[in-house]
């Protein structure tokens, strides 16, 4: 209601014949441009994803959405566009690429497990203690670096997930796995011998 009399206040104020308001690309248009633009098709639009929007769908994901929905939260931040054939194909060839991308990253790092695994025990010397305990810690970096030289791979960062560090503490054999890929993991052993 307030609304409505600053709107009628304004009007009536400055003799305007219409509320201009903003669009979300920035540019000035008038209800009757916007209606225009984006016409009611049973109070849905079709919209194209730019961005990975999880509750909603991924990019590239075609949306049925209510119009006050698109023009009021998706445009204005920037996760989506109205649907055209071409911005639909367009959507179509990068999401082949991108699952193209994906899968070859797939393969690569499930032959980078099959080749730990078939080593399996990797080695790595520290110094210690008469009791066997060791002097210092031992880090993902450390074993990165063991798996690579075993390996002769070039594993940047994968996830390491390792025991407590409170338990790697002696010499011994410890069980590790490394995340390679989002869904690829591999269980390994770290030994640890005397230096």
């Amino acid at each position: 209601m307030v609304g409505m009399n600053l709107a009628f206040a304004f009007n009536s104020m400055f003799k305007c014949e219409r509320i201009v308001r903003v669009a979300p690309l920035g540019v000035k248009l008038s209800n009757k441009e916007l209606r225009k633009r984006y016409p009611k098709a049973g109070g849905k639009l079709s919209v194209v994803l730019t961005k990975d929007a999880p509750p909603w769908g991924n990019e590239g994901d075609v949306l049925r959405v209510s119009r006050g929905f698109t023009l009021n939260y998706l445009m204005p931040n920037q996760l989506a566009q109205p649907a055209s054939e071409e911005i639909i194909a367009e959507a179509e060839a990068k999401r082949a690429a991108l699952q193209a991308e994906e899968e070859a990253k797939r393969e690569e790092a499930a032959a980078i497990g099959s080749k730990l695994l078939s080593i399996g025990k990797f080695k790595l010397q520290r110094k210690s203690g008469d009791d066997g305990k060791l002097f210092g810690s031992v880090t993902p970096a450390d074993i990165i670096g063991v798996v690579n030289a075993a390996a002769s791979c070039n594993l940047d960062a994968p996830k390491i997930i390792l025991p407590p560090a409170k338990d790697i503490d002696h010499l011994g054999d410890y069980p590790f796995s490394i995340q390679l890929y989002k869904d690829i993991s591999v269980d390994l052993v770290l030994t640890l011998t005397a230096a």
